[in-house]
């Protein structure tokens, strides 16, 4: 006879045991990553928040600059001042342009911490075998 403090391990409670561990698995991953989905979209919304912040007042900025800049110049030569800043602001474009595509390319991969979890999940599954 068996004791009340025996426990018979059987074929179907191994597998709800397995089952069950491997669905609270996939139910962390998946709050895992809907929490970075939500950090990425704050993340993304302040950043556009504070790039339009910069662009308005540095925009209004180098507009008053340029035409006391010009306004100083003598009448006839207004045109080619106006003509410089008009070069120099194509040439701070192409660079801010190209800085915006260079930042892009090399931020950091979106949901690293899930894509991490996943690869430890999947090397912890392989040293069982």
């Amino acid at each position: 006879m068996t004791g009340n403090g025996d426990k018979t391990v059987t074929l179907g409670g191994s597998v709800r045991k397995v089952l069950n561990t491997a669905l609270g698995s996939i139910q962390n991953r998946s709050e895992l990553f809907v929490l970075e989905m939500r950090e990425e979209g704050m993340r993304a919304v302040e950043i556009l928040f504070w790039a339009a912040a910069a662009v308005l007042f540095a925009g209004l900025g180098i507009i008053l600059l340029t035409g006391l800049v010009i306004f100083l110049f003598r009448e006839d030569l207004r045109v080619y001042a106006a003509g410089g800043f008009a070069v120099l602001y194509f040439a701070c474009g192409i660079w801010a342009l190209m800085s915006a595509k260079s930042l892009a390319q090399n931020g950091s991969q979106p949901f690293e911490a899930t894509l991490d979890q996943f690869n430890k999940d999947r090397q912890w599954l392989d040293s069982f075998k």
